[in-house]
């Protein structure tokens, strides 16, 4: 957040803040990064969403684990729609057209994507820990009910952390450089700034800390339970179906933990460092590196389809019939487009034997003639 003194609803810019609205770094790294996101996120977003929507109706009942990926890819679909907008702002230099409330839903639903996944991937781990570690004491905590609960919670939580964002003017007219700004210049107002030194501080401990925290040790006791009960003896089906469920839960520990230290640990300690530096210091030079981690952050739209494979067997198994389905008709329609191809072919043969027969025939003809 960029702290600068202001008159009524402009502003007269820093340095600094200048070189960061018009600098290559938010008009085209940021663009291009959200690009691809879109690019790579929609797709692979409708298309688990889709498979996990398919599930549900064919078995007229959903797992635990199926409605956190419900929900995930849910918060994933509704920043990607709006993705877009976020894209034309910064292409136009920084300039937001689109007016002061679709600038507060734009920005609500880009937290909303980083902190509901976190919570819903933290979720999805306690709910896999319960499963491997406690799976007899652990199973009225893992039904549907519990998981809608759970789910609707995580809503309110987050939309509860979003909401001062709603009490201050997001839009910002900047004269100097002729545009207005959506989520990147506040007014210089003490108490404004203040309060959010102190919410940054609490949202960074209780939305990203805290569910990070949990995350970890569900994993490190899941593959804990799963060394300690590979040591045990059994059979070869028995050795093979727990090398399956190791390999896998080690698959997901690593795309989870992944996930938040590649995507999330940034962007919030980031955030965290600003804050405090505008404390200590009076001023902060990191707006443009959390600008940075923030659009970063928003990969996670394209890591939660990893997440999705590595959690549902189920999930896998309607993946590898999708992808056996499109091969059989893609194989069926390249015989059909090919299948005139042989018969000319033996046309052909039959012909120039057909020839050769009646040379055959015409030259023993002539000898028995003479």
């Amino acid at each position: 957040m960029m702290d600068n003194s202001s008159s009524n609803s402009t502003v007269t810019l820093d340095d600094f803040t200048t070189s960061v609205l018009t600098g290559r770094l938010t008009t085209m790294t940021l663009p291009a990064i959200y690009i691809v996101i879109l690019l790579v996120g929609l797709p692979t977003n409708v298309s688990a969403f889709w498979m996990l929507c398919g599930r549900i109706r064919a078995s007229r009942s959903a797992s635990s684990t199926n409605i956190y990926m419900m929900n995930l890819a849910a918060v994933d679909l509704l920043f990607l729609a709006f993705l877009p907008l976020q894209i034309a702002y910064h292409l136009r230099g920084n300039d937001w057209p689109f007016g002061r409330p679709l600038c507060h839903l734009v920005t609500t639903l880009l937290y909303l994507n980083t902190h509901c996944s976190i919570f819903f991937l933290t979720c999805i781990s306690v709910d896999r820990y319960l499963a491997v570690v406690h799976p007899h004491r652990a199973q009225r905590l893992r039904g549907a009910r519990t998981a809608v609960a759970a789910s609707a919670c995580t809503w309110v939580i987050i939309l509860l952390f979003a909401s001062p964002l709603h009490f201050i003017k997001l839009t910002m007219d900047v004269p100097q450089l002729g545009i207005t700004t959506c989520y990147d210049v506040f007014p210089k107002m003490g108490s404004v700034v203040s309060f959010f030194q102190t919410y940054c501080v609490v949202f960074f401990a209780c939305v990203f800390l805290v569910p990070f925290s949990v995350t970890v040790f569900c994993y490190l006791a899941i593959i804990r339970s799963l060394l300690l009960g590979s040591s045990g003896n059994g059979g070869a089906a028995a050795s093979k179906g727990a090398a399956h469920v190791r390999r896998h839960a080690a698959q997901l520990s690593v795309v989870v933990l992944a996930t938040f230290v590649t995507c999330f640990a940034p962007c919030n300690c980031v955030l965290l460092a600003h804050s405090l530096m505008h404390r200590v210091a009076g001023g902060s030079n990191l707006y443009g590196v959390y600008k940075l981690c923030l659009a970063f952050s928003s990969l996670n739209t394209c890591f939660d389809p990893l997440v999705y494979y590595c959690a549902s067997a189920e999930f896998r198994r309607r993946l590898r019939s999708a992808l056996r389905c499109r091969r059989t008709s893609d194989e069926t329609s390249r015989s059909f487009s090919e299948a005139g191809k042989p018969s000319l072919a033996r046309a052909g043969g039959a012909a120039r034997r057909s020839d050769e027969s009646s040379s055959i025939k015409k030259s023993s003809v002539s000898v028995s003639s003479l």
